[in-house]
């Protein structure tokens, strides 16, 4: 049998093969994307206007608050540095938009979209200290990277998170 023959063979049953494997993942791929991971959270009830409560997940510590009668869910790191927002304060933008604040070095991120709407602008809220947080800034997480926001859903009276 002629060389060119049997490599274009090999070539043709490798690529075969490879496409057959590449499917399958695929397949796979997509099975898992259609599985929902939703988590109950709690009642309506539990969470009041203004208030928040934490949920340990698969993701790690998840933020769900409910700001008039809108209910959000944010991861607890912050994509600066990884530090805790558990505690961070919730308020509305003069927008309207809901957001978070990291108490390490008040990065703000929208609870709609997870949006930077303020990088670094202090440290640990102590005034004047915007020079010192802006030279943090430069480490860890990219600049004005975005914070962690997942789908919140109301059924019958609960609250649900989708991860």
């Amino acid at each position: 049998m002629n060389c060119n023959l049997i490599v274009l063979l090999l070539t043709i049953i490798t690529l075969s093969y490879s496409l057959i494997l590449k499917t399958q993942f695929n397949r796979k791929l997509i099975n898992y994307s259609l599985k929902s991971n939703k988590i109950e959270v709690g009642s309506i009830n539990e969470i009041p206007n203004g208030e928040r409560k934490i949920i340990d997940t698969s993701a790690g510590a998840v933020v769900v608050t409910n700001i008039d009668g809108g209910y959000y869910a944010v991861n607890a790191k912050c994509p600066h540095l990884g530090l805790p927002m558990k505690k961070g304060a919730i308020e509305k933008l003069e927008d309207g938009t809901p957001i978070i604040t990291c108490n390490f070095h008040n990065s703000k991120f929208s609870l709609e979209d997870g949006s930077c709407k303020t990088w670094c602008s202090g440290v640990l809220g102590i005034p004047n200290t915007g020079f010192f947080a802006s030279v943090s800034g430069k480490f860890g997480g990219k600049e004005n990277s975005p914070a962690t926001v997942y789908p919140v859903t109301i059924e019958d009276g609960k609250v649900y998170i989708e991860l």
